[in-house]
């Protein structure tokens, strides 16, 4: 059994999302039981979490359960996608919740956003 089946079986979550790291996309290695580093997310998931290399929950981003897409902008800093909000969030130790918000946009009124991307920075 890989972690994408543990993480469904543990979690009981019907829709989650994964963002895979740069490493082994087919698994964990047998002899080490090392595998790619992933970002979990997905709607009616509490929060986003980082799972390190073993498989183990490294920290976790509370959030609404409305999360649908993110992405691990580096080691500290996520950005993801809400019905009603595209956010980036860093984490923060010395903060209430461990989390500080980088920014937030509101979607507008009547609207949802069900996607986000980061991109490079073009001075345009």
């Amino acid at each position: 059994m890989n972690i994408r089946e543990i993480l469904f079986k543990a979690l009981g979550v019907i829709t989650l999302g994964f963002i895979l790291f740069p490493g082994s996309v087919a698994g964990a290695d047998s002899a080490t039981n090392v595998g790619p580093r992933f970002l979990v997310c997905g709607w009616g998931f509490p929060g986003i979490a980082l799972i390190d290399e073993h498989g183990v929950e490294s920290w976790r981003i509370p959030s609404d359960g409305r999360q649908i897409e993110a992405w691990l902008l580096d080691a500290d800093t996520v950005l993801y996608t809400g019905s009603y909000y595209v956010r980036e969030v860093r984490r923060d130790a010395k903060k209430p919740g461990g989390v500080v918000t980088v920014w937030d946009r509101p979607t507008d009124p009547g609207t949802e956003t069900h996607g986000c991307q980061p991109l490079p920075i073009t001075g345009c």
